[in-house]
């Protein structure tokens, strides 16, 4: 009892006698992979959700365009030529709309979309883990479990992301690493065991 209330006092985290330093590290290591799994994952999930919003508001405007254009051609305040005219112009853009849709429909994929959303919140959950675990550890074998977790995640993910999100991912790294490592050092109260050190 006297023992808890000095650790009480002195508001200190110990860190257990078989976590060290090598595996501080690796866990360090991990995070980075983490956060880029998720970085590329949400992103995908935004660039092909913008993409969807696009060839939707795109199809909409056109088929809003080709229905005026189709009553108008009805219209009796138009001369025989002009209707002719009103009528070429609606096939064209019905036809561009369904170019539109077709092309959208084999981009666009709203399962991917939801999928890339779904693994990039299941790897930010990871994260959130790991951060704990780095603070304060409780499982001698969290690895092997974090290992089966990430590995349940990457066989339910099927789609690819896109090559130019690596392009990015390669291009902000070091900020979004630093910001990763800011998270999980932000404690100054925790002391590391002699352990820590070797």
């Amino acid at each position: 009892l006297l023992f808890i209330t000095k650790m009480l006092d002195t508001n200190k985290y110990v860190y257990p006698e078989w976590f060290s330093k090598k595996k501080y590290d690796f866990y360090q290591k991990i995070m980075y992979r983490l956060k880029k799994l998720r970085y590329i994952h949400s992103r995908s999930a935004e660039y092909y959700g913008n993409l969807n919003i696009k060839f939707f508001k795109t199809t909409i405007s056109i088929t809003a365009i080709s229905g005026i254009g189709a009553f108008l051609s009805t219209s009796n305040f138009f001369n025989s030529e002009t209707k002719t005219a009103l009528n070429i112009g609606v096939g064209v853009l019905s036809f561009l709309s369904t170019m539109i849709q077709t092309l959208a429909n084999g981009t666009v994929d709203k399962v991917e979309i939801e999928s890339h959303k779904v693994i990039a919140n299941e790897y930010s959950n990871l994260i959130n883990i790991l951060k704990l675990e780095m603070e304060m550890p409780n499982s001698v074998n969290f690895y092997d479990e974090l290992e089966m977790k990430i590995l349940d995640i990457q066989n339910k993910c099927k789609y690819i992301p896109p090559q130019f999100i690596f392009k990015e991912w390669t291009k902000n790294k070091k900020q979004i690493l630093t910001e990763s490592l800011s998270d999980i050092n932000q404690n100054d109260n925790i002391i590391l065991s002699p352990e820590i050190m070797v």
